[in-house]
C-alpha cells in the first residue's frame, strides 16, 4: 500500500495483512536476519494519503490534513514508531505557516523523502513538468515551527 523505506537494515512498508483481519499493518523485514514481522497501527496506511519517512532514526508517517477538496494541506500528523517491539506510536500535529499542494492524481502535489541533517522535514514536488521550470522545495523545522522555501530555477 505504500512505498518501502529502509532504515538501519530494516525495510518497512504499509500493507493489508490477511492474518490481521482487515487492519492495515506495517511490514518490517529485517534484512540481516531475513525475518518478517508485522507492526499493528492506528495510522491510516493508504498510499495516497500517507508518506513514510525516517525521523530521528525511526520510522515515521506523515498524514496530511486536506483543505477543501484535498488540493492543499496546511497541517499534518507526524506518527513516530517509538518502540518496534511494543508497537508503540506517538503522534504530533503540526501547522504549516503556508498551505502546500496535495492531490490524489498526478497533478502538482508535494511529498516528503524525509529529513535533512538539521532535522527539517523536506517537502518537494512529486512530479516535475516536462520542460525545465522553476519549482520550490520546502523545509519545515518541527522544533521551531518555521518553514523556509528554496526556489529551484529548473
Amino acid at each position: 500500500m505504500t512505498m518501502g523505506l529502509s532504515i538501519n537494515g530494516f525495510l518497512y512498508y504499509g500493507a493489508w495483512a490477511p492474518s490481521h483481519s482487515s487492519t492495515p499493518v506495517f511490514v518490517c523485514f529485517d534484512v540481516r536476519h531475513e525475518r518478517l514481522s508485522f507492526i499493528t497501527t492506528e495510522v491510516l496506511v493508504l498510499e495516497r494519503y500517507t508518506i513514510l519517512i525516517e525521523y530521528k532514526g525511526k520510522l515515521a508517517v506523515i498524514v496530511p490534513h486536506h483543505l477543501g477538496r484535498g488540493s492543499y494541506f496546511d497541517r499534518f500528523d507526524l506518527w513516530i514508531l517509538e518502540d518496534v517491539e511494543k508497537h508503540d506510536w506517538s503522534r504530533q500535529t503540526f501547522e504549516l505557516p503556508m498551505s502546500l499542494p496535495f492531490s490524489l492524481g498526478m497533478g502538482k502535489s508535494m511529498t516528503s523523502q524525509g529529513t535533512n541533517k538539521a532535522g527539517e522535514i523536506v517537502f518537494s514536488p512529486t512530479t516535475l513538468p516536462y520542460r525545465a521550470q522553476p519549482f520550490y522545495v520546502f523545509y519545515y523545522n518541527p522544533d521551531t515551527k518555521d518553514m523556509r522555501r528554496v526556489r529551484i530555477h529548473g
